[in-house]
């Protein structure tokens, strides 16, 4: 007994003396300016760059409370990856949170990403608008996710993004193990990205996974292939890891393969990588592939809205499957149709999304078992399902857009040109007007216009209207109440130089039915030719 008091004495003390281990504590961090500073503290004079260092050094998983604002990241880049200047670094778990993806901006510094996702870092974002600004070397031309990363973006906009792979976003794998990256995203749009060679919207490389749920992919483009999506792997790794996209309720529409039209790329909405050594995943269900574009000049090798094996969950609209194989559960798919999609807008909700014009055959056509596969909101978190057709049953669209209940509108188009006739090669205005005589409101309205042939110098613009000039004049605005009147649509070009004709078309069309479709197409035809100048003849 007396050897073991002194003991227990020894054993106290040692406990007293030893120094105490860390404690792991989460803290929050509230941003107080929008101009890029980083003096190494994050207290009442705090920026962006200064919180993510203060959350870097601090273990534990932290917060960011990121009010409404322009936040642009001006410190010019060199390449580094500890937060001192360029992008954002993040190399500890991490929530952002943004006011709002229609208030709260970040953008990059001109040639580098906004978010660089590095180490495990687990990192939340949600409520912003993450832009581009020049193009990125490397991948990720707005945020890069390397190996051992996780990224959660919710409720936010990734846009103008420019880099060699991924323009958007690059889930990338380690290559080595699946899963070794990876990318949640859900409620999240992606629009005017841009890659070199593989994903305009994003790219899963080299074992990277990638789930998107209700994401709307639209108006993105790369050189090569997966103008929305690209689903890929380096070639020259041995016995390389499989990468993988789940896609349920996800909208890829109006994106571009082969933009530098060099014969060189595959796929407008999404490219798989296949070979000998391993087969790729993307796997869809309730999901849009639709409108997409190849520009490759051989015919032989245009495959505008998929390329390679596509794995079916079921309840999916494929536009073209030339160049793309379909497997897996095939059940109420639907290809060779346009899903009729309509411009991105604000259709409500928290990102813009893009809209299901009446008729389209995606509507109530998605999966049938509720609380099953189907979203249970769409993007805009509107419940689902909404009986979109009026057949007296509500069934889950497909698609991140649920459309509305079915209401009737009665949508006409006035087209007028000045002058007429005009000079051959002169400059010819066109004015386009909508009307709705209702009963109901028209939601998400658009205007297709056909150009004259030979027209040059095209330019559109409307208040209220958003307009894209490519091969025809697309403008798109949200809801014409009845009896309403929108703004005119103002077309001008140039008209060709030989004598003849020119003659033009619009159609309106909206996410209501309409029952009356005869006045939704207007036609004009303009003389090309000098105006006759008559003097009456007088006789004394």
């Amino acid at each position: 007994m007396r050897y073991v008091v002194p003991l227990l004495f020894l054993l106290m003390a040692a406990a007293l003396l030893a120094p105490a281990s860390p404690v792991s504590a989460s803290q929050t961090f509230t941003v107080t300016k929008t101009v890029d500073t980083t003096d190494g503290v994050c207290g009442v004079d705090c920026s962006l760059r200064e919180a993510i260092s203060a959350a870097n050094a601090s273990a534990g998983a932290d917060t960011i409370i990121l009010p409404a604002g322009t936040y642009a990241l001006t410190l010019t880049t060199t390449l580094e990856d500890d937060n001192a200047n360029g992008d954002l670094d993040i190399r500890d778990d991490l929530t952002i949170i943004g006011a709002g993806a229609s208030t709260t901006t970040i953008i990059a510094a001109e040639g580098d990403r906004v978010f660089h996702l590095l180490a495990t870092a687990t990192v939340t974002v949600t409520g912003v608008t993450l832009r581009g600004n020049g193009n990125v070397p490397g991948s990720g031309g707005v945020i890069l996710i390397e190996p051992g990363a996780n990224l959660v973006l919710r409720d936010s906009v990734v846009r103008d993004g420019q880099s060699g792979r991924g323009g958007g976003i690059e889930v990338l794998g380690n290559g080595v193990s699946p899963a070794s990256a990876r990318a949640t995203i859900e409620r999240v749009t992606f629009t005017a990205n841009r890659a070199a060679s593989l994903g305009g919207a994003l790219s899963v490389f080299n074992g990277g996974e990638a789930l998107l749920t209700n994401v709307t992919i639209v108006g993105n483009s790369a050189g090569n292939s997966g103008g929305g999506i690209s689903v890929s792997l380096d070639q020259a790794i041995i016995n390389p890891p499989k990468s993988s996209a789940m896609l349920n309720n996800v909208t890829i529409v109006r994106n571009t393969a082969d933009d530098d039209r060099n014969d060189i790329g595959e796929g407008g909405g999404v490219s798989v990588r296949v070979d000998v050594q391993v087969i790729n995943e993307l796997r869809l269900r309730n999901t849009i592939i639709s409108d997409n574009a190849d520009l490759s000049p051989s015919p032989g090798r245009v495959n505008p809205d998929c390329f390679n094996v596509l794995q079916s969950l079921g309840y999916n609209l494929i536009h073209r499957d030339t160049g793309c194989t379909i497997v897996g559960n095939l059940t109420g798919n639907i290809v060779g149709l346009s899903a009729r999609p309509g411009p991105l807008l604000d259709n409500g909700g928290s990102t813009p999304t893009v809209a299901l014009l009446s008729g389209s055959p995606a509507i109530d056509a998605g999966d049938p078992a509720v609380g099953s596969s189907c979203a249970t909101t769409d993007q805009r978190g509107v419940a689902r399902p909404i009986d979109g057709d009026g057949n007296g049953l509500a069934i889950c669209d497909m698609g991140a857009y649920e459309a509305p209940v079915l209401g009737d509108a009665d949508l006409s188009v006035i087209l007028t040109a000045q002058p007429n006739p005009v000079e051959p090669g002169g400059m010819l205005t066109f004015s386009v007007v909508v009307l709705n005589a209702g009963p109901g409101a028209a939601g998400s309205v658009q205007v297709e216009f056909t150009l004259p042939s030979g027209s040059t110098n095209v330019q559109a613009s409307g208040v209220g209207w958003d307009c894209i000039v490519s091969s025809a004049v697309t403008c798109g605005r949200g809801a014409l109440a009845v009896n309403g009147v929108a703004p005119a649509i103002t077309i001008t070009l140039n008209v060709p130089s030989p004598g003849g004709v020119s003659t033009a078309t619009a159609v309106v069309s909206s996410t209501q039915r309409d029952p009356a479709l005869a006045n939704n197409t207007a036609t004009l035809s303009v003389f090309r030719g000098r105006a006759y100048l008559w003097m009456p003849l007088v006789i004394r």
